[in-house]
């Protein structure tokens, strides 16, 4: 093989890889995501690096620059657009320790700036790695039987919190419920 032949992907390689792969998201994700500006560039700023309070340019592979969603109202005037910045030169130096594929990797990084585009942050995104995975594998691979009772002990939770908050505010809200004790002056009532 010819030595000169070899060389890393560009910024234009990656960026066309990462088109590609924002392309595969699943389309109720895509419909969120559909603005945002994707750039690629070998490092992070001196002003990112330095907010950041990075040891190293390489420390950081993405970086999403805008406002989540969790935190805009239907009336956000949108200051500036929203970006993800996926940076090469760390990218490359990780794919090169793990063996991965770079597109894997790419896809990997979009993903976890969409993540904070949705308003999650690193220790939300890590707990949903840590705990949310390893159900995933034993509902995909376990016996139907054992599966289905794994489903109702992961849902039983969250329908319990359901039904208890519902009776509340059927308990608040009903003609004899509490939010009728306030009278004219719910003032006086909360002194």
């Amino acid at each position: 093989m010819n030595e000169d032949s070899i060389h890393p992907p560009t910024l234009e390689d990656f960026e066309t890889v990462a088109k590609a792969e924002l392309s595969r998201l699943p389309t109720e994700l895509a419909g969120h995501v559909s603005d945002i500006v994707i750039r690629v560039a070998d490092f992070p700023d001196t002003d990112v690096e330095r907010d950041m309070e990075l040891e190293s340019p390489f420390d950081l592979l993405g970086l999403y620059q805008g406002v989540s969603l969790d935190r805009k109202s239907f009336s956000h005037a949108p200051q500036d657009v929203d970006m993800i910045f996926l940076y090469r030169r760390p990218i490359l130096e990780y794919w090169s320790h793990t063996g991965d594929g770079l597109a894997a990797i790419i896809r990997n990084v979009l993903i976890h700036e969409i993540g904070h585009h949705f308003g999650l942050s690193d220790a939300d995104m890590d707990r949903i790695e840590r705990d949310g995975y390893p159900v995933a594998h034993l509902l995909a691979t376990l016996p139907l039987r054992y599966s289905n009772l794994l489903m109702i002990m992961v849902l039983l939770p969250f329908w319990t919190s359901l039904l208890v908050r519902t009776t509340a505010w059927i308990s608040i809200l009903q003609s004899q419920g509490v939010l009728n004790d306030f009278g004219a002056d719910p003032v006086n009532y909360l002194r």
